[in-house]
């Protein structure tokens, strides 16, 4: 009976050492690393043909002659797809809401991507036909502020530039908005992007009075102050809008 219990000791003593020494390994084995976020970031400019963007000063003057000022260009960026000179490409479904500001760049932020050597770079301005849906996006202030009315198509406004003009020197206003899924602005920037590191970066600035021009001519006082209601000036502000970015 003794030696029965002295084994049964034994036994559990070399079990309990096994336990420790188990143990012990455990502790001393390298953690994973955690995955690296892969963060691109983004500085939004504006200008109005090289002069710096100033709201509420009757200082530009599009090509159609007209005379006038900005008060307000709010927006919405969406369809960020980064692509390679093989054809392959890193996408991002993120949807940017942007409001640009008096003298001051815009910043934001794209995660996700893959690493890798890039040759162009495109993206919405606005959203397309999958997101563009009224209520698809959060209740947010900014979000309910751009619905596009029920009545005229529903979804979203994909811009609302404001302002001012002057028409035989009397001041009205303006509202080029946009939307609706025919009139979606589609970006594409020509650019050797590198994403090596966890936070890369790349610079743009948004001519403003290339909403005006190339390929289609747009004069307020002809195509009108106010494109909501009028597909026919919405399609000529998206037709002119793909090289507003550079």
């Amino acid at each position: 009976m003794k030696n029965n219990l002295t084994f049964g000791l034994l036994i559990l003593i070399g079990s309990l050492a096994l336990t420790v020494v188990a143990c012990k390994k455990d502790t001393t084995t390298n953690p994973t690393p955690l995955p690296v976020e892969k963060i691109f970031n983004f500085k939004i400019g504006y200008n109005v043909d090289g002069v710096p963007l100033q709201f509420d000063t009757m200082m530009y003057q599009n090509s159609a002659g007209n005379q006038f000022s900005i008060n307000k260009i709010h927006y919405y960026l969406s369809g960020f797809k980064f692509i390679a000179a093989n054809g392959n490409f890193t996408s991002s479904d993120t949807i940017i809401y942007l409001e640009a500001g008096s003298g001051s760049p815009n910043h934001f932020q794209i995660k996700g991507l893959e690493f890798g050597n890039y040759s162009s770079i495109s993206f919405y301005i606005g959203l397309d036909s999958t997101s563009n849906i009224t209520g698809n996006l959060p209740n947010t202030v900014a979000n309910l502020n751009m619905a596009w009315p029920e009545l005229m198509g529903g979804g979203y406004h994909f811009m609302k530039f404001e302002g001012n003009f002057l028409n035989q020197g009397t001041s009205y206003g303006f509202a080029m908005h946009l939307g609706k899924n025919p009139h979606l602005v589609t970006i594409n920037i020509q650019r050797s992007i590198i994403i090596h590191n966890p936070v890369d970066s790349i610079s743009l600035n948004m001519n403003i009075n290339e909403w005006f021009k190339n390929p289609n001519i747009y004069d307020f006082n002809t195509d009108g102050n106010y494109s909501m209601g009028s597909d026919a000036a919405m399609l000529k502000l998206s037709q002119n809008g793909t090289d507003v970015f550079n």
